[in-house]
């Protein structure tokens, strides 16, 4: 365990004396590293997935995971074991990557289904953004399609979003903005029009707030360690994860209830690693665990308990 522990903390150091935009806190080390410890961090063996930004999971084959690149990268699609080994990578036909920020997976129409958000708006100046959607691909296929495009306007104006999931109660696509204070919360309708309105359902006031601590101990990049970039909605929609640069948080969903209802609510904090710069995060089939990928080399993931 102490050797492991010494392991991690040398990645962990390694990582930071990086000084890109930072998801890890030197202040915090050594109890995430205890938390990682019991997640089972592993390093991915592939150097292509060198900015995560996307992950979900496979709807074809347990324990599969899909990953993609943030944007300038190729638009591919990366098949990953549990354990960091790269399965296979798979090219979208009829798709391009200026700013892939967010992955999910879903059922849709009977269809496995990949959901490719191409979301990212770092200026807040972009007309329209996109969403990919298309059939899962096996592993055998070394090309993929997409099955369809909706192209989304924001109703209020441009703005960033990193993290966005499939809500199955309300059969929409649900965005939340990365850089506003408080977050802000859209829905996108997957109905028959490929040209679509993303519309404001409110702020996200509960997501907890960067500490002093986190100012202290890294004070150029501290302040930001609450923005949401990742989200994550189970299969019945009763529980919503929020993922920041920090840690997860989780929302519960009462019968009945609107998402924005519930993300009013308090929510339970997963302590999850301080990688840098955590940008992708999935639900596991059953609800029982987290995987979160860290967006830069080396590329760090890790498997957490929600109950």
């Amino acid at each position: 365990m102490q050797m492991r522990r010494q392991h991690l903390l040398a990645i962990y150091l390694t990582s930071c004396s990086w000084g890109a935009l930072s998801g890890c806190t030197l202040g915090q080390a050594p109890s995430d590293i205890a938390a990682a410890d019991s997640a089972g961090v592993t390093s991915l063996t592939s150097k292509q997935l060198n900015e995560a930004s996307g992950l979900a999971i496979s709807r074809r084959v347990a324990g599969r995971l899909w990953a993609v690149n943030d944007g300038g990268d190729r638009p591919r699609l990366f098949a990953l074991s549990h354990d960091g080994q790269l399965q296979a990578t798979v090219m979208l036909d009829g798709a391009q990557n200026i700013d892939w920020e967010a992955l999910d997976s879903a059922v849709i129409d009977g269809r496995p289904t990949l959901l490719v958000a191409d979301i990212g708006d770092n200026a807040a100046q972009r007309e329209h953004l996109q969403l990919y959607l298309l059939d899962e691909p096996k592993l055998d296929e070394h090309r993929a399609s997409v099955r369809r495009t909706l192209t989304i306007t924001v109703a209020d104006g441009a703005r960033d979003f990193e993290a966005a999931a499939w809500d199955p109660i309300s059969e929409s696509i649900l965005l939340l903005s990365k850089r506003d204070a408080p977050p802000r919360l859209y829905s996108v309708p997957l109905n028959d029009a490929d040209a679509v309105t993303a519309k404001f359902l409110g702020t996200v006031t509960t997501i907890p707030p960067d500490t002093a601590a986190d100012r202290a101990a890294d004070p150029k990049w501290g302040h930001l360690r609450d923005q949401p970039t990742a989200l994550s909605i189970a299969d019945d929609g009763r529980l919503i994860v929020v993922t920041t640069y920090k840690d997860s948080h989780a929302y519960s969903r009462k019968p009945g209830q609107t998402i924005a209802t519930a993300l009013a609510e308090a929510p339970r904090t997963i302590d999850t690693p301080q990688f840098l710069q955590t940008e992708a995060a999935a639900l596991s089939a059953d609800n029982r665990t987290l995987t979160v990928l860290s967006e830069r080399l080396p590329a760090l993931m890790a498997t957490v308990p929600l109950r």
